[in-house]
């Protein structure tokens, strides 16, 4: 009897000697790295990076040099393996010196710029004329100069827009200005239209809807009388033809002779200039060109090609510019000369009444 009652206790012995031995024997082997002390607190020594703009460490940041070091972040200046200070003004160092994060300026500029260019973005979509200085871009929505967006936040500059997502920058442009918009991942998930905007789209796809359908119902009328009528519709093309002809030579002219003006006058001050002095007609065209024009080649051209040649005629029957030739470079030039008493091109109106 008294073996029976000692079974169930040298049995729960047994037991705790086998698990006893089995912890120390699992410790010895299977953890026994990191059973050498307490976690270090201190994060890993950073390799240094940029270290030649710091002349004194002034961090009392420690780091574990028994860790491996690690990359210096992004943007950070590293030396003695802790970070001493950001590469660029639009950051500060983190609470716990462990990183560069934006600093409160440039989190607010870039608060302002999400705010204006958002507010332009929903009035170019929702109203009907749309916003008057926004551009077609590549992206879902539209894009704005960065100089229009300058003109509300100073501190906006390509730098600092390139540095959120939810902007685009675009500097390939065929003016050479810089484009700014908003992402199609900020267009898809954080813009916020009113329902009065999506009534408007509502309305502009009916609008589209019906006006398309009238589209097709005239085509399909025009075709089958031009089918019907083959010769008496080339006629009727013809004569439309030649009115949207004559109306486009007519409104081309008239600017012409309105441009003509302009860059006779151009030239007229341009000659009176530098005590009436000599000047070669090229340079005045070109002088006139790059200052009325600037940044567009296309208009220069224009402008050197069709308008050019209407003040050159202009001025070689104006007596009061003096026409000769001399030698530039060894090439005969022909030369102007203001030769009239200066500021005497004004402009003469004449009377249409009869006995003034």
């Amino acid at each position: 009897e008294n073996k029976k009652q000692r079974r169930p206790f040298l049995s729960l012995l047994l037991i705790v000697a086998i698990l006893g031995v089995s912890a120390f024997f699992g410790s010895l082997f299977l953890g026994g790295d990191a059973a050498v002390g307490p976690a270090s607190k201190e994060p890993p020594c950073f390799l240094d990076k940029h270290a030649a703009q710091v002349l004194i460490v002034e961090n009392n940041s420690t780091c574990d040099r028994s860790l491996p070091t690690v990359a210096c972040p992004a943007d950070a200046i590293c030396s003695q393996g802790v970070i001493c200070g950001c590469v660029d003004e639009s950051y500060d160092l983190s609470g716990d010196g462990s990183m560069c994060v934006w600093s409160s300026v440039t989190n607010v500029t870039l608060a302002k710029v999400e705010d204006i260019m958002s507010q332009w973005t929903v009035q170019h979509i929702c109203s009907l004329n749309g916003c008057e200085f926004a551009r077609k871009g590549t992206h879902k929505g539209p894009v704005f100069t960065l100089s229009k967006l300058q003109e509300e936040v100073g501190q906006a500059n390509q730098k600092l827009l390139s540095m959120s997502s939810n902007f685009v920058v675009i500097t390939e442009t065929d003016d050479e200005e810089i484009l700014v918009g908003l992402s199609d991942q900020y267009m898809e998930t954080s813009l916020e239209l009113s329902w009065f905007c999506y009534t408007a789209f509502l309305l502009a796809a009916l609008v589209s809807s019906f006006a398309s359908a009238a589209y097709w119902i005239v085509f399909s009328v025009l075709f089958n009388v031009a089918m019907a009528y083959p010769l008496f519709s080339f006629v009727c093309l013809l004569i439309v033809l030649f009115i949207r002809r004559r109306e486009n030579n007519r409104k081309e002219e008239a600017r012409l002779i309105q441009e003509t003006a302009m860059v006779r006058q151009s030239a007229y001050q341009l000659l009176q200039s530098n005590g009436c002095g000599q000047h070669a007609i090229l340079h005045v065209r070109d002088e006139i060109a790059m200052n009325s024009f600037p940044t567009s080649q296309k208009d220069r051209s224009r402008m050197i090609m069709k308008v050019w040649p209407r003040v050159v005629a202009d001025i070689r029957l104006d007596n009061r510019v003096a026409k000769s030739t001399k030698m530039y470079e060894g090439r005969r030039r022909e030369v102007w000369q203001w030769v009239a008493t200066p500021n005497s091109n004004r402009t003469v109106q004449f009377s249409t009444k009869k006995g003034q």
